[in-house]
């Protein structure tokens, strides 16, 4: 898809600048929820948020400077390394996404200790920097490194980016079920319900999103290597067409823009806020930070009364953690 696309793009520039255009738009839109977001009371929310909006812009800056290579030619090795990067990002920022998922996860769940909380977060953490370092030192490797053949390193820099892929499907998806689960039991019907249908719809559109990307990806490999090649050519002009606007547009550009919608910017100062991202608070947000105090304050009277030793505590929150695993 890579290397195919790469020659796809040097004989159609009309639809590579239509690509640029698109990608200038998200870093616009990037930059100025950036901007804006330093205009509210700092929260931390908004922090994150941020995180996502610098990724986002760097996404939109690499694929540019990707779509300008045939008119600025910066040779074979920065082409793929500005398209290597590009994708990497993009499975960062899927990433981010799932390790925010799962610290909201571990955050909420009033059956594990503060202690356990750290614990959890810190090895989430850990496996997140760690898989990052990982991609970025296996692309400069394999672009840079003495592998013979070009052909070689379009191979090897696609097949990490399907596993990043992939990783991220499957982390979105589990991470958006354990999440989901916690909010049923800790909110009201009609808050939950309201929440838990925006986290399912954007844990699917992200998780199917990744998914999609790597099985296009291998599709696409298979077809143009092992099954009638010369359909998949680059002469066959509607298949890279087709390819073009359904990886790039379908699978590039409008999953970021789902992400810069879901990162709308809540004018809500609460302790409750801080805990949920702001697309998942409803329009009338006093009534709902009314809402989240009162399903806590009920969780709390239902679990611990009013028992004020830590040991106790421990006990029974172990207690309530077999019934929840039982119960889900």
């Amino acid at each position: 898809m890579r290397k195919e696309m790469f020659y796809f793009g040097v004989k159609n520039k009309e639809l590579m600048l239509i690509l640029c255009g698109l990608y200038a738009i998200i870093i616009g839109v990037s930059i100025w929820k950036l901007c804006y977001s330093f205009r509210e009371t700092p929260c931390g929310a908004l922090t994150r948020q941020r995180i996502f909006y610098v990724l986002v812009f760097t996404i939109g800056c690499s694929r540019i400077l990707w779509v300008l290579d045939p008119w600025i030619n910066f040779g074979f090795a920065s082409h793929l390394l500005m398209d290597s990067l590009c994708s990497t990002f993009q499975g960062i920022l899927g990433l981010t996404f799932s390790i925010l998922w799962f610290e909201m996860y571990v955050s909420s769940n009033i059956s594990y200790t503060e202690k356990k909380q750290k614990q959890y977060l810190i090895k989430a953490i850990i496996a997140y920097i760690m898989l990052i370092t990982i991609s970025f030192a296996c692309h400069i490797v394999f672009i840079y490194g003495n592998i013979q053949g070009n052909n070689a390193k379009w191979i090897l820099t696609v097949s990490i980016d399907m596993i990043i892929s992939t990783l991220c499907s499957i982390s979105l998806f589990i991470s958006g079920k354990l999440l989901n689960k916690n909010i049923k039991f800790a909110f009201t019907d009609n808050d939950s319900y309201r929440i838990t249908s925006k986290i399912k719809f954007i844990t699917l559109c992200t998780g199917i999103a990744y998914l999609l990307k790597t099985i296009l990806l291998l599709t696409n490999s298979l077809f143009v290597e092992y099954l009638h090649s010369e359909y998949f050519a680059l002469e066959y002009f509607p298949y890279s067409v087709v390819m073009f606007f359904l990886y790039y547009v379908g699978l590039e550009i409008l999953p970021i823009f789902i992400v810069l919608f879901i990162l709308k910017v809540s004018r809500v100062d609460t302790y409750e806020e801080h805990s949920l991202p702001s697309v998942l608070l409803p329009h009338n947000a006093n009534d709902m930070s009314l809402s989240i105090k009162f399903s806590r304050d009920q969780i709390e009277k239902r679990l611990f009364n009013t028992l004020k030793d830590e040991k106790m505590r421990e006990e029974f929150s172990l207690t309530y953690q077999k019934s929840y695993t039982c119960t889900a």
